[in-house]
């Protein structure tokens, strides 16, 4: 922006990012130049796991205005003693720098065989993620409600790099499986198929979500599962077709 420097100085072990004035500071904006307002952005990563947001503090010196945010002495607001950040004046706390959301699967889908009451469901996901889906990650889907299977920790499993017998929770729809190899290639796609029991009625369609734990995070509630099985399909285990017969007979005893 207008009145920086092209380079910061960032020091990662202080998180402290260093910005010199090239020329008196300004941004313009609808009403004109506002000579009190200086912009900037930059970019830096976000911490692999969650972590309450940091409090930000402006440190340096504006004209006659000497170490904006650092305390004189403890009468000051929001300071405890001299030479020190205050916290009256820190910004954007609370806000950034969480990571508190999960990189998403570049690749998260459902297939089913059956819309039929009552029958089995044979259910296929594939995943995808950006890196390494690590062996030890443990793979959760929920959501899949309505499906008549009764709890287990048993549920078999088929697929590549996974555990053979995975959890299914039936109240919550979930079910949870561990990988159990490392992949080929770091982005290898993980392919796993379950068999549930359709309700044995006719429900809407489920979108259930899906989330990787482990190394490396993915996913969340917010990342769903997308139906393949047809083309603009909206979910699975409607159980929307009823069992027909597949031939009738009749026989005779005497004619």
């Amino acid at each position: 922006y207008a009145g920086t420097l092209a380079y910061a100085e960032y020091e990662a072990a202080l998180g402290r990012l260093v910005v010199e004035e090239l020329q008196a500071p300004f941004i313009r904006q609808p009403g004109g130049i506002n000579p009190r307002v200086l912009a900037f952005s930059f970019q830096v990563k976000n911490f692999p796991t969650p972590r309450t947001a940091p409090s930000i503090t402006i440190i340096g010196e504006s004209g006659l205005v000497k170490r904006i945010g650092i305390c004189d002495d403890q009468m000051q607001e929001g300071c405890v003693g001299p030479n020190v950040p205050s916290q009256a004046r820190a910004i954007m706390r609370g806000g950034v720098l969480t990571s508190s959301a999960f990189p998403p699967l570049e690749l998260a889908t459902i297939f089913e065989s059956s819309t039929l009451q009552a029958t089995p469901n044979l259910l296929t996901v594939e995943l995808r993620a950006p890196e390494e889906i690590a062996p030890g990650s443990t793979i959760r889907i929920s959501g899949l409600l309505g499906a008549n299977t009764p709890d287990t920790d048993q549920l078999a499993v088929t697929g590549l790099r996974i555990e053979p017998l995975a959890k299914w929770r039936r109240g919550s729809g979930t079910i949870e499986m561990t990988v159990n190899a490392a992949p080929l290639v770091q982005t290898e796609q993980v392919l796993v198929q379950f068999s549930l029991g359709n309700p044995p009625t006719a429900q809407a369609a489920q979108r259930p979500s899906v989330t990787v734990l482990g190394r490396n995070t993915y996913g969340g509630p917010s990342q769903r599962l997308a139906c393949v099985t047809t083309p603009g399909c909206l979910g699975v285990l409607t159980g929307a077709e009823i069992p027909r017969f597949t031939s009738l007979n009749v026989l005779e005893s005497n004619r």
